[in-house]
C-alpha cells in the first residue's frame, strides 16, 4: 500500500493523524507557530447523507428491511425513503401529505395554527399482513387514524379496515406529548389483531391511558371484543404520565414511562420511572372493571448509582428493544429537575427481573395521611392479581376489587448489575439504538457524534443490514455510516512516538484522507493499498522481510519529523528574537520622548 510511497506491511503509520488529540502534538501542521485549536481527521467515505423538506417536526420512524424503505412521520406527511441513501428520496413524489381537518376549531381554542393546529404524525406501525401501514396523527388536536399501502397510497372503499378513523387514545392530541404504540399480531382475544398505546385521551390532557382498540374481525367487519383502558382519573394507575415505549413480550405488552409517584405524596412531588403490564389475553371483568384492564400492574423501574445513599436517575427518557431478544431491555435516565445535580444514564433490565418485581409483594396506602407499605400476603386474594387467565369476565369480585386499588409492586426492578451500565454527570441524554451484547457491568464509549448540531434529536433508528444509523431532528433527518464504529482501540493506536497506528488495513481503507486544524484543511493525502503486497505473510522468512521494510519506513519518518522539529525550533527563536527586538526599539522611543 502507499501514500505517495509503497508501504509492504499491513500496518499503516499516519503521520498526518497526530493532530487528531490534544496529547499528540509531536507533528502539527499548521501555520508557523500559532496556537493549538480543535482539529480531526476526516475521510472521504465517511460522509453524513441527509434528507429535508423544511422543518416539519421529523418525529416518528419506522424501518422495513424487506423494503429496503424507512418511513417518517412529520407534519402532514408521511415520507418513504430509500434506506440506502436518504438524499436520494425526493420531497413530494415519495410523500404522502395527510393535512388537518377543523383547524379553526382548533385556533378558536387557544392553539398555534402553525405548529399546534397542523396534522403531526406520531404513530407508524405495520400491520401484520406486510402490505398495509397504520397511521396516526395529532389532527389539529382532533386525533385521526388511517391505514394505507405501503407505497403511501389509500386503500380502496372495498378494502374499509373496521374501527379505524377516530385516533382519540391511539395518539397524542397535542403534538408535544410523549406517547407509544405497538401493534399486537398474536395472543389477543379471539386471535384478532389490534393497536396497544400509551397516550392523553383528552385535550385537558387529564386522562392518561393505556388502552386496546376495539377487536374486529377483518374479515367481516364485525366487532368481536370493546376495547380495554387504564381506569379514568384514578393516580393511583395513572398520573402525569410521559410514555416512552412498548413491547409484545410473549403473553403481556409492557409500557414503560414516567409518571408522578403518587406513593411520594405526602412527602411532596417526585417523579419515578415505570413498568406497567397486561394480559394480552385481558377482557376485563364482567361487573368490576367491565371496561378496563383486569390484570394490570405497574412497578418502579429502579436506575441508580449503588452506595450508602445511592443516586438515582429517575426519569425514563428512552428504551430500547434488540430485534429477536425479548429478554433484555435498556433504557436512558436522567435525574429530575428539582434534584440540584445533572446526569444521565443507561441501565439495563432482564425480564426475569420484571417478572419478579410484578411477583413479589403489592403496595399501598391505608389512609390519605399514612405512607405507603407493603400488603401482608395473607390479604392477597386469589387467584393472584395481575395473574393471566384464560377469561379473566370469570375472576371473583374480590380480585377485581383489589387490583381495582392495588395496581402498585412494593419492590422496584433492579437494573442488571445493580449498577448503570454507563453514566455521564454533565447531563447530556443519550438515547439507546443497539447494544452490542448483554451481560457485564461497565461500558467502554466508542464514540460521541456530533451529528445533528445543536438540534434535539427527535427519534433514532438504525439498520443491521445496511450498518447505518439514521436520526431525526425537527428540520431533518440524517444518515451516518456505523463502519467508523470498527476504527476503534482494537485497530487504532496511539504509540509512544504520538503517532497513530492502524492495524488490519483491508482495501475498504483505501481513499482520500485529510486532516483539518480548526476549520482549516491542512494536509490531504491519498492512500492506496497495494492488496498483494500486504497479504498475512505465511513463513517466518516473510514475516522478518516484512518487519525490516516496516522499521524502515519508520526510521524515514523519525527522520522526517526531528527535520520538522528542527525547524519548528529555528521558527520559534526567530519570533522570540523578533520580539525582544522590537522591545527594545519600543523602550528607545519611549526614553527619547
Amino acid at each position: 500500500m502507499g501514500a505517495s510511497g509503497q508501504w509492504t506491511a499491513g500496518v499503516l503509520w499516519v503521520v498526518l493523524a497526530s493532530v487528531l488529540a490534544d496529547s499528540w502534538t509531536a507533528y502539527q501542521e499548521q501555520p508557523c507557530c500559532r496556537p493549538v485549536s480543535h482539529h480531526r481527521v476526516r475521510h472521504h467515505r465517511d460522509h453524513i447523507r441527509e434528507f429535508s423538506c423544511g422543518s416539519l417536526f421529523y418525529r416518528t420512524l419506522y424501518l422495513n428491511e424487506d423494503r429496503n424503505t424507512l418511513y417518517v412521520g412529520a407534519m402532514d406527511r408521511v415520507f418513504r425513503l430509500n434506506m440506502t441513501d436518504i438524499s436520494q428520496s425526493h420531497c413530494e413524489r415519495d410523500a404522502l401529505l395527510l393535512e388537518a381537518s377543523n383547524v379553526a376549531r382548533c385556533v378558536s381554542k387557544g392553539k398555534s395554527e402553525p405548529f399546534e393546529c397542523r396534522n403531526h404524525i406520531r404513530v407508524l406501525q405495520p400491520l401484520g399482513d406486510g402490505e398495509r401501514l397504520y397511521v396516526c396523527g395529532t389532527n389539529a388536536h382532533s386525533p385521526k387514524d388511517w391505514v394505507v399501502y405501503l407505497n403511501l397510497t389509500h386503500l380502496p372503499r372495498h378494502e374499509y379496515v373496521p374501527g379505524v378513523g377516530l385516533g382519540v387514545a391511539k395518539c397524542p392530541y397535542d403534538p408535544a406529548d410523549n406517547s407509544t404504540a405497538v401493534w399486537v399480531t398474536d395472543g389477543n382475544p379471539g386471535g384478532l389483531p389490534t393497536l396497544y398505546a400509551g397516550t392523553n385521551a383528552e385535550f385537558t390532557k387529564a386522562d392518561p391511558v393505556i388502552f386496546r382498540n376495539d377487536l374486529y374481525d377483518f374479515r367481516t367487519g364485525q366487532k368481536k371484543y370493546n376495547f380495554k383502558r387504564t381506569l379514568k382519573y384514578d393516580s393511583k394507575w395513572l398520573d402525569k404520565t410521559n410514555f416512552v415505549g412498548s413491547f409484545d413480550v410473549g403473553e403481556y405488552v409492557l409500557f414503560f414511562f414516567r409518571e408522578t409517584a403518587v406513593e411520594f405524596m405526602n412527602c411532596g412531588k417526585a417523579v419515578y420511572s415505570r413498568v406497567a403490564r397486561v394480559c394480552k389475553h385481558d377482557t376485563g371483568g364482567k361487573h368490576i372493571l367491565s371496561q378496563n384492564w383486569a390484570t394490570y400492574l405497574k412497578a418502579r423501574l429502579n436506575c441508580s448509582i449503588p452506595g450508602e445513599f445511592p443516586f438515582y436517575f429517575d426519569e425514563i427518557q428512552s428504551v430500547y428493544q434488540m430485534p429477536g431478544d425479548t429478554t433484555r431491555f435498556y433504557a436512558a435516565f436522567t435525574t429530575g429537575a428539582s434534584d440540584g445535580l445533572v446526569g444521565s444514564a443507561i441501565c439495563t433490565y432482564t425480564m426475569d427481573d420484571i417478572q419478579e418485581a410484578f411477583a413479589g409483594r403489592f403496595k399501598e396506602q391505608a389512609s390519605s395521611s399514612s405512607a405507603w407499605l407493603p400488603v401482608l400476603r395473607a390479604r392477597v386474594p386469589v387467584p393472584r392479581p395481575g395473574t393471566c387467565v384464560n377469561n379473566t369476565e370469570a375472576l371473583p369480585d374480590n380480585v377485581l376489587n383489589f387490583i381495582r386499588s392495588h395496581p402498585l409492586m412494593d419492590s422496584a426492578v433492579r437494573h442488571e448489575g445493580d449498577a448503570p451500565a454507563f453514566y455521564k454527570r454533565a447531563g447530556e441524554v443519550y438515547k439507546i439504538v443497539q447494544w452490542a451484547g448483554g451481560g457485564g457491568g461497565g461500558s467502554r464509549v466508542a464514540d460521541v457524534w456530533r451529528a445533528a448540531g445543536d438540534e434535539p434529536v427527535r427519534a433514532l433508528a438504525i439498520s443491521r443490514r445496511l450498518h447505518a444509523l439514521y436520526l431525526a431532528t425537527d428540520n431533518r433527518l440524517r444518515q451516518l455510516p456505523l463502519r467508523a464504529c470498527a476504527h476503534r482501540w482494537d485497530r487504532v493506536l496511539q504509540t509512544s512516538e504520538r503517532g497513530l497506528v492502524l492495524l488490519s488495513v483491508t482495501e475498504s481503507d483505501r481513499g482520500r484522507y485529510e486532516c483539518y486544524f480548526g476549520p482549516t484543511l491542512i494536509a490531504s493525502y491519498n492512500l492506496d493499498i497495494d492488496i498483494h503486497r500486504c497479504t498475512q505473510p505465511s513463513k517466518s522468512q516473510e514475516y522478518k522481510q516484512v518487519y525490516s521494510d516496516w522499521c524502515h519506513e519508520f526510521e524515514k519518518y523519525k527522520s522526517a519529523m526531528k527535520a520538522w522539529e528542527s525547524r519548528q525550533m529555528q521558527c520559534s527563536k526567530s519570533l522570540n528574537a523578533s520580539s525582544q527586538q522590537n522591545s527594545m526599539s519600543n523602550e528607545i522611543v519611549a526614553s527619547l520622548r
